[in-house]
């Protein structure tokens, strides 16, 4: 559920709202009023409401100062103007501020519903967002602590030797990091960074090393053709499979093995 909070001095409009609010059935609850901008201010930082509904001139102070004053606290809190006044710079100055619907009275159920809609999905979308960077920052603190605390190296180099022994049965493959990280039950962030300290190089260095290895072989002992060899090993692209190669060995497929055919 979103918090929301209604700032008005007509009791009948904040009575209106409340019922219009509840009659909708989004994930809003209205927790608190206030008839003036001071008393809202006030009644935010207590409650620190997702939502604020406010009429836009009120004793004391307008309300777009009021928000002004609010979203310094509260940055991400979504604001519906309810306004008796259609004229233009109001509606600008509003939505300069941020005010994410300016609603006119005699409040209209329609207008309220999509500005609600509106504001559910912005809110929604921001929580999730939280919700994604808590997790990350709870993987980097994780990856902190290890890389920065002296481990038990019998222990750790367990998951990769199962890592190690998963890439070699699986290297003819076009296999992923996040792909074997979920084989030994790891983040991909935290597998990356143990997985290079423990073998001194990338999973993708250490892969594709593998299988251009085996590529060779393949080229000089079984007499395939560079394409052939590329799907063999899992590339889809035999121009990317010339680039590793040529990356790794220092030359082409077919200069590779003609080299090997003189050698021998």
């Amino acid at each position: 559920m979103f918090k929301a909070v209604i700032v008005d001095d007509e009791e009948d409009i904040r009575y209106l709202i409340r019922y219009l609010v509840e009659k909708s059935k989004h994930k809003v609850e209205i927790v608190g009023e206030a008839n003036d901008a001071m008393s809202g201010i006030a009644l935010c930082e207590k409650l620190k409401p997702e939502i604020l509904f406010a009429d836009i001139r009120m004793p004391g102070m307008e309300g777009l100062e009021m928000i002004g004053r609010i979203k310094q606290s509260l940055p991400d809190m979504q604001s519906i103007i309810i306004s008796g006044y259609s004229y233009f710079s109001y509606a600008q100055e509003a939505l300069h501020r941020g005010v994410a619907a300016y609603l006119l009275k005699p409040l209209e159920e329609d207008l309220l519903e999509e500005a609600l809609k509106k504001v559910q999905r912005v809110l929604e979308t921001k929580r999730k967002e939280l919700l994604h960077q808590k997790r990350i920052n709870a993987e980097l603190k994780k990856l902190q602590s290890y890389l920065e605390t002296p481990r038990d190296i019998g222990k750790q180099k367990e998951p990769i030797q199962r890592a190690i022994e998963y890439i070699q049965e699986n290297y003819y493959r076009d296999i992923t990091l996040e792909e074997v990280a979920g084989v030994v039950f790891m983040h991909p962030t935290y597998f990356s960074a143990l997985f290079k300290k423990e073998m001194g190089q990338s999973f993708v260095v250490y892969t594709n090393g593998l299988r251009m290895e085996k590529a060779g072989r393949l080229l000089c002992e079984g007499g395939l053709r560079a394409v052939e060899v590329s799907h063999m090993l899992g590339f889809r692209d035999v121009s990317y499979f010339n680039r590793v190669f040529k990356k790794y060995f220092g030359k082409s497929p077919l200069e590779y093995k003609e080299g090997e055919k003189k050698e021998t």
